[in-house]
């Protein structure tokens, strides 16, 4: 037999089940399984899942020679060149000029191409480490992406004289 559908499958083998056991003299199918009626299937989404990036996220870093600024960036739209100078499908995610950081890294929320509500879920929770391990990116609270940190071995990309851009974490 072939069906149309998980559903068609369900109430087929149900009804097969269901006509097998009252055919058998010694027993009697309860009252809920003898009739198909009450399967009933429901599909919801939610608007956050809905809404979730579809796209890989990397997060890097952009040193300077006064600080460095945190970055993600859509690695199948943007080189790491282009997060040098300002290309498509990137945004900043946390500035450090002096050693002071602008916002904290985790749980603090930033846009990309778009979509609104993207935030690093750290593995502390908090935004008052001093380097936070990031585990996983969630859209509007839903976490959407799992994160890995990169080995150290992944070498910068020059962007000129006294800057450099690195990966720190690659997000799927």
């Amino acid at each position: 037999m072939v069906f149309s559908s998980t559903k068609t499958a369900a109430v087929a083998f149900i009804s097969t089940w269901a006509l097998l056991v009252s055919a058998s003299p010694c027993a009697s199918v309860p009252a809920p399984y003898a009739s198909n009626n009450n399967i009933t299937t429901t599909t919801t989404t939610t608007p956050e899942a809905a809404a979730a990036y579809p796209e890989p996220i990397t997060i890097g870093q952009l040193s300077i020679p006064h600080g460095h600024m945190i970055y993600g960036w859509t690695p199948t739209k943007t080189t790491m060149l282009d997060v040098c100078v300002q290309g498509p499908s990137r945004t900043m995610i946390q500035s450090v000029q002096t050693g002071f950081p602008s916002n904290p890294l985790c749980n603090w929320p930033f846009d990309l191409d778009g979509y609104t509500g993207l935030e690093l879920l750290c593995v502390s929770g908090t935004e008052n480490d001093a380097e936070p391990q990031v585990t996983a990116i969630a859209t509007s609270g839903v976490q959407t992406h799992n994160c890995t940190a990169l080995p150290l071995k992944v070498f910068p990309t020059s962007c000129g004289v006294g800057a450099a851009i690195s990966q720190l974490y690659a997000c799927q």
